[in-house]
């Protein structure tokens, strides 16, 4: 009985020397499909088992000490050493069987660059888009590379109504990758606020209206609720488009913890990504571009279809003065970290282009392919995305003018 009573303080013991063993950094930041390219990796369901060989020998080990402990304090005999000894062997296979928990049977998530262990957590990403495109332009190869390390990718598309041709398109080519999409059915900005589809109107001219938010938020809850994702994919809102503005404002009012992708193709040009950091963060650009500069800047990315001939000069000259204008600091980080996908350039394309109602007249003419290799494709040939790590209670503020408007206040 008295070896018994000594397991008591097993637990006791466990909980005084016990650690967050879910926190483990990683320097240089590692994607899951990086770890699991340079280490042995084995999907079990859901879950992916990492280092398959060494959990066994780990938890054989720790099953064999607490086994050997248990059996060294049920027959003491009397003597103290005995107890003592298996006790501390009870402890070492607790010991062994945690770090296996945390070093061996787990999946890897990336957090603001920082690698991180989710013990026996089921890997699943949410991808939330303002419409039927943005998530497959924008994380293509971030999608079909998690497929191919078999997580499963979900994409939540908020304004998909009215748009029964593009439905299928969508659900077809994330079909084909073998991700899966849920599409919300609320109006596009359009039909939801009557107005053209103008880049004045869409992008420029819009304020962000709450009932909007709200709307976008209330759709989201129920379905990551039920998800329950590892990790959630936002819109920054590059471009300014006043649908992808809403999804990012919503993402700000709902749980969890958000990741934010570059809005493609309008993060092909270099003035439209600067303009919406300068709205999150605040401050000023050292060297504005001028306005042939931001002109040539919108041909190259492939954004000139946005513009119809009549608005382009005068949206051109607003996007320049907008650029010119300091505001004042907002005391937020937003950090820019590359993740690249080695071997998934070829997939990542084909997604890109099973969607070509909008092929056809986005890209002003410039095929996909092309686009994407010169602007998505880094030096070595292999596609790249960026995710932009906030810190601090960043947002936008709903009335406070358009895409890239100066704020009175920080």
């Amino acid at each position: 009985m008295k070896g018994m009573r000594r397991l008591v303080w097993i637990p006791i013991l466990l909980v005084l020397s016990g650690c967050a063993l879910n926190d483990i950094e990683y320097d240089p930041p590692i994607t899951p499909e990086q770890w699991c390219e340079q280490r042995p990796c084995v999907d079990v369901g859901d879950v992916v088992l990492n280092e398959p060989l060494g959990t066994f020998l780990v938890f054989s080990l720790a099953l064999l000490w607490i086994a050997v402990g248990v059996g060294f304090l049920v027959t003491r005999r009397g003597q103290v050493s005995r107890g003592w000894l298996g006790t501390a062997l009870i402890l070492g296979g607790l010991g062994a069987a945690q770090a296996g928990v945390s070093y061996q049977a787990f999946d890897l998530s990336v957090v603001d660059g920082e690698l991180i262990a989710e013990m026996f957590t089921v890997l699943m990403g949410a991808y939330a888009e303002g419409h039927l495109d943005d998530a497959a332009f924008s994380c293509a190869a971030g999608i079909v590379s998690r497929r191919a390390a078999g997580q499963r990718v979900v994409v939540i598309t908020v304004f998909s109504e009215g748009e029964p041709a593009r439905e299928v398109e969508d659900r077809q080519a994330l079909a084909r990758v073998g991700a899966e999409a849920i599409h919300l059915g609320l109006p596009d900005s359009p039909l939801r606020l009557g107005i053209a589809p103008t880049f004045r109107d869409l992008m420029l001219d819009q304020p962000l209206r709450p009932e909007t938010i709200e709307a976008v938020a209330a759709g989201l809850r129920p379905h990551l609720a039920q998800l329950g994702p590892a990790e959630i994919w936002w819109p920054l809102g590059i471009g300014g488009h006043i649908d992808h503005r809403s999804v990012f404002a919503a993402s700000r009012r709902l749980p969890g913890s958000p990741r934010y992708y570059e809005d493609r193709p309008y993060a092909f040009v270099p003035a439209f990504v600067a303009l919406r950091h300068l709205e999150l963060r605040g401050g000023h650009l050292h060297a504005p571009p001028t306005i042939d500069e931001l002109s040539a800047q919108i041909d190259a990315g492939g954004c000139a279809a946005f513009f119809t001939p009549e608005e382009r000069a005068g949206c051109v000259a607003t996007l320049h003065q907008r650029l010119a204008q300091a505001r004042p600091a907002r005391g937020h980080s937003l950090r820019a970290i590359p993740h690249r996908h080695p071997g998934h350039g070829p997939a990542a394309l084909a997604l890109v282009q099973a969607y070509p109602s909008q092929l056809g007249w986005l890209m002003s003419g410039i095929s996909a392919e092309a686009l994407w290799r010169r602007w998505a494709f880094d030096a070595d040939g292999e596609p790249f995305e960026r995710e932009l790590a906030i810190r601090g209670d960043i947002d936008d503020a709903p009335g406070v003018g358009g895409y890239g408007s100066p704020r009175d206040t920080a």
